[in-house]
């Protein structure tokens, strides 16, 4: 079996600077500041806290020991290692020179430093994650310029040769060149999450609605966060809660026997199931199918950070990888991370550029 992950390099080749992680950002605060960014999760509120989340980069890059023993989880430590390896004091001086996604590890340990156990979380912090995917979201959807970039014809005859295509960006650009189905790992702008679907048994017992029409690209399955265990539960969400929706009946009946109040999300689980027995919560993800790969892959314009859920797969299920790079100063520093990332793998190092220029 032969298997291609594609990242957002391709887009960065063939759509342009406008889909570097520092245009991201700066697009998402212009977006504010012009008036383009139309949500109501207090825009101008998302763009100063970036400064605040600049500054707690810089205090934690001075001095780690002062962050350390608010760093609760693995997932944390691990991330916060890996940003403290990309990132100095010297090379952070606006907030357009984080990554987008290392924002949400800024966030959650500023989540963190001001929890107050005596007061616990408000919805308004919790809701802040999603606030800040939908804000940056927006940014890379471009007023849906990120959908109209063009492949030349001959990528779709190279991806012709592979079994599966993996695919990392959210734009559906890639069935234009292809006819091989494209599995869309970490979502896609034109699927709705079931979150938002409003016709959601879900949805309908809670009274919520949420009104999509002419921003599908914020409500999508398309998700954005800081490490891959984070990401990895995102993906297998739906199995988590169909096994809450095989056992609502025993949860409504436990609760009635004990006299206890049923928690608002189990019972909508639970409300839904009753309204809707057939009820199944949409697998909006293809991460079991990427779980089943095997033999060989191909990597296309993927950075490894923040996707230790991937490189874990392909370290159980892969002998051969082909990595593809783009040249730069420290391209040998890139490949030695590479081989240790894929440590006692069949590794073959190849150049982008030489690929690009095949398409020709």
């Amino acid at each position: 079996m032969k298997t291609i992950l594609i990242g957002n390099g391709l887009d960065i080749q063939y759509g342009g600077s406008d889909y570097y992680c520092t245009s991201i950002v700066k697009r998402a605060i212009n977006n504010v500041a012009t008036g383009n960014y139309r949500e109501t999760d207090y825009p101008a509120l998302i763009v100063d806290h970036l400064w605040i989340l600049l500054d707690l980069a810089c205090k934690i890059l001075n001095n780690r020991a002062f962050i350390d023993e608010k760093v609760w989880a693995d997932d944390e430590k691990v991330a916060l290692n890996s940003f403290c390896l990309r990132y100095t004091n010297a090379s952070i001086k606006d907030v357009s020179e984080i990554g987008f996604e290392d924002y949400f590890l800024l966030q959650r340990l500023h989540f963190n430093l001001t929890y107050n156990p005596q007061i616990g979380n408000s919805q308004e912090r919790i809701d802040y994650f999603e606030f800040l995917r939908r804000f940056f979201l927006d940014a890379i959807y471009n007023e849906g310029k990120i959908c109209n970039i063009k492949y030349p014809k001959k990528l779709g005859k190279f991806l012709d040769q592979f079994d599966n295509i993996f695919s990392l960006n959210y734009d559906k650009n890639l069935e234009r060149v292809t006819n091989t189905p494209i599995h869309y790992l970490h979502g896609a702008f034109h699927v709705i999450s079931e979150k938002y679907n409003n016709d959601s048994p879900m949805n309908k017992v809670m009274g919520i609605k949420t009104e999509v029409a002419g921003k599908e690209h914020l409500y999508s399955t398309a998700l954005t966060t800081y490490c891959g265990k984070e990401k990895a539960d995102l993906l297998t969400q739906a199995d988590k809660v169909n096994g809450f929706l095989s056992l609502a009946h025993k949860f409504k009946e436990e609760c009635e026997r004990t006299g206890t109040e049923i928690y608002p999300q189990l019972k909508a689980i639970v409300l839904a199931k009753e309204l809707c027995p057939e009820y199944v919560y949409p697998q909006n993800y293809c991460y079991h199918l990427f779980e089943n790969i095997t033999d060989e892959i191909v990597i296309l314009g993927l950075s490894p950070a923040n996707d230790d859920h991937l490189i874990d797969v392909i370290n159980k299920n892969i002998c051969k990888i082909t990595y593809y790079s783009y040249p730069h100063d420290n391209i040998d520093s890139e490949k030695e991370i590479v081989k240790t990332i894929f440590a006692g793998k069949e590794i073959t190092f190849l150049t982008v550029t030489d690929l690009w220029n095949s398409f020709k």
